[in-house]
């Protein structure tokens, strides 16, 4: 159930993200282009967006299946036992890095927050922007934490 959720949640947020930045890039051009000017926001909206994009897209990734991985390692080791353990350290590492990411990143945030910094054009406050590092680091620390219990 949660998963189901959370799936169309993160879903939800990268077609969100990426239509909304392609639709202000493109709008953005189109006034540049023919009225000669264009929208002061639109560069650093899309750029915020992708930022959520990449970091809740992380999350997908790992959920669809399609993190990397050294294929040609896996393909070198002929005992099964090894193939595994490599697998679950691999996983093991990848889930450590998304500690880091919570960890840090949220210390940014809150060091952004405490500053009060906002963005130039749109006036937001930064921290919504650096919050994507904790969120994708949570969101990728449950999906390595679920294929580790996979592969158990």
């Amino acid at each position: 159930m949660l998963d189901k959720i959370l799936a169309k949640v993160e879903n939800t947020i990268i077609v969100g993200a990426l239509l909304s930045s392609v639709l202000a890039l493109m709008v953005n051009i189109v006034l540049r282009y023919i009225f000669k000017s264009g929208l002061i926001w639109a560069e650093e909206y899309a750029r915020f967006a992708i930022v959520w994009l990449t970091f809740i897209g992380a999350s997908v990734v790992i959920r669809e299946g399609e993190h990397l991985s050294v294929g040609i390692v896996m393909e070198l080791l002929k005992n099964r036992k090894a193939k595994v353990f490599v697998e679950k350290t691999g996983i093991l590492l990848a889930l450590l890095f998304s500690v880091f990411l919570i960890v840090f990143g949220g210390q940014l945030t809150v060091e952004t927050y405490k500053l009060g910094q906002v963005s130039p054009s749109l006036q937001l406050p930064m921290w919504t922007v650096y919050s994507a590092v904790p969120m994708g680091g949570l969101l990728t620390s449950y999906r390595f934490i679920q294929l580790l219990r996979r592969k158990t």
